[in-house]
């Protein structure tokens, strides 16, 4: 690697380098799938499935190839690297083959509304297109209609008995049950789908890796000769059955939080965008909420890369952390309990353990002295708990000021070692929620710093803009009514109403009605489809925008 260097300074180039070939090949594998990519939102889609079912069948056979050539080299080399390299292209075979019958049945089906255009009269491939477009695209989907309709309904507040039962069940379910009008984005599905099958692919080559370097261990360590160590000849065997046992623990629990990570963070964008749909900007941070446009724009584009790679990142510090930790539990209490080393290695846990004890009962005392002496004896309702509480009030002032004088220096002593928990505790939920960017790493005030954080805050924001069902339906609305000219006004009776254009002297009492019930509810008998004047539609509509505002007060200070 060529370095240029001076009197005073020197330049590695390696790095640039490094960075410029990882740009570079981050856009040779988007060339290399964007054919995929383009084919699965076509405007012909005669020639675009066509295309497309080629290419992947293209790419289907390379990687069948590619597995025969393991397959036929799987005597020839070690057995478990050579069964990691085939389970790792099983989701990518899976993923090309249903690509490829996706684009065969759109190619089977755009033939079978050629003809039957044929048979109607119309030719072309632009005009079949355009039809078919018409037909099928619709701007608001069924989800989207349905959280529409609810807001016209009383809300449900009830709680149902097994809450944690509930909570586990909506983990699972995603909110995909019908009567639940929320529907994932075709971002964030394509974002965790390609999670999942990074989790699977990383899961696979470290468990092949890791046991192939065990099975070696194990060969490196029998062959050693332990003549003049007597000690490393007796814990061999222990070493070897706690690196073997504290690594596949250490995978499995690493796995299984990186697999609930993801599903709690689509649980987490659930929450948050029906919260910014009712209104409530809590969950965005002051600082993120007030950023220009062009920063939020930016900052989005970063949220689904930025996602997976946490998540990677989150994984292997997973495993790092839960290796060393089971191997700790093991030297540490397990092994001394069974007897397969001395004492002497129990002695941190049983001081940890008394220590505890200790300090478990010093609070036990506390809180009875004051439920007992110090709190007056008037209990009230816990709107939250819903339990009895002792009323915060002071019945013994001077029992207060003496334990406050004696716990004083107390808890100067104990607290010298306490705050080292608070640097333990950051780590350890640093180590957990690592993957989980829905939350900021950072305190209360500093969230701006952390970027992953800031990716998915804006994230949210670009969805909230451009997915919000109310602003999606109406626009829905607007495209569907605004053919030919003309407003269609649901009314509760025709016989109100002129037939050919509707009178300036219309009371608000009865737009109103019309225009409220008669859309969502379901009183309404008669639509009517009436041409109204340009200077009539505009009162129309303003008045619609100031019941609106009335309706929903939120939306002024928005």
């Amino acid at each position: 690697m060529t370095i240029y260097r001076t009197q005073d300074s020197f330049f590695d180039w390696s790095a640039l380098v490094l960075f410029l070939l990882t740009i570079l090949l981050s856009i040779v594998i988007g060339l290399t799938y964007y054919p995929l990519f383009v084919c699965l939102t076509p405007s012909l889609r005669f020639v675009h499935s066509t295309i497309g079912l080629g290419y992947s069948t293209l790419w289907l056979g390379l990687t069948s190839l590619r597995i025969q050539i393991y397959v036929k080299c799987y005597k020839q080399s070690e057995w478990m690297l050579t069964g990691t390299l085939i389970a790792m292209y099983i989701p990518q075979v899976v993923c090309l083959l249903y690509l490829a019958l996706r684009f065969l049945y759109m190619l089977a089906t755009d033939i079978k509304h050629t003809f039957h255009a044929y048979r109607n009269g119309h030719t072309g491939c632009i005009e079949l297109a355009v039809l078919d477009k018409a037909k099928n695209d619709r701007l608001a989907n069924a989800k989207q209609i349905q959280h529409v309709r609810m807001l016209f309904l009383k809300p449900d507040n009830s709680t149902s008995p097994g809450q944690f039962i509930n909570k586990l069940l909506d983990t699972i379910q995603l909110s995909y049950k019908k009567e639940r009008p929320f529907r994932y984005s075709r971002r964030v599905v394509v974002t965790f789908t390609v999670a999942l099958l990074c989790l699977y692919q990383v899961t696979v080559s470290v468990f092949g890796v890791g046991t192939y370097e065990i099975i070696s261990l194990a060969e490196f360590v029998d062959n050693l000769e332990f003549k003049n160590s007597s000690v490393l000849f007796e814990f061999k065997d222990e070493f070897y059955d706690v690196l073997t046992v504290s690594f596949y623990v250490s995978l499995i629990l690493a796995t299984l939080l990186s697999g609930i990570s993801i599903f709690q963070i689509m649980v987490s964008y659930r929450r948050n965008m029906m919260a910014l749909y009712r209104g409530d900007f809590s969950v965005i941070p002051n600082e993120a909420y007030h950023q220009s446009a062009i920063t939020v724009m930016i900052d989005n584009l970063h949220y689904p890369g930025y996602q997976i790679a946490y998540l990677f990142w989150g994984y292997l510090i997973h495993i790092d952390v839960f290796f060393i930790a089971c191997v700790l539990i093991a030297y540490l209490v397990v092994l001394p309990i069974l007897g397969k080393v001395p004492l002497g290695f129990l002695q941190p846990f049983l001081t940890l353990v008394s220590t505890t004890a200790i300090r478990l009962l010093i609070n036990i005392v506390q809180k009875f002295i004051s439920k007992r002496w110090l709190l007056h004896d008037h209990d009230v309702l816990n709107t939250e708990t819903g339990k009895n509480d002792k009323v915060l009030s002071l019945k013994n002032r001077d029992t207060y000021h003496n334990m406050a004088y004696f716990m004083f220096f107390y808890y100067i002593l104990i607290a010298l070692i306490r705050c080292l928990m608070r640097i333990v505790k950051a780590v350890v939920l640093g180590v957990i929620l690592f993957g989980r960017i829905d939350r900021s790493g950072l305190m209360h005030g500093f969230e701006t710093w952390d970027t992953g954080y800031m990716a998915y805050v804006s994230f949210l924001q670009m969805e909230l803009v451009h997915c919000h069902p109310v602003l999606v339906v109406f626009c829905d609305q607007l495209l569907k009514r605004s053919s030919a000219g003309t407003v269609q006004v649901p009314m509760h009776n025709t016989n109100n109403l002129p037939n050919h254009t509707r009178s300036r002297t219309t009371s608000k009492e009865e737009l109103l009605t019309s225009s409220s019930v008669g859309h969502y509810g379901t009183s309404c008998n008669v639509t009517a489809s009436i041409d109204i004047p340009k200077y009539n539609r505009r009162i129309h509509n303003r008045w619609l925008k100031v019941y609106t505002l009335l309706r929903n007060p939120s939306l002024v200070h928005c």
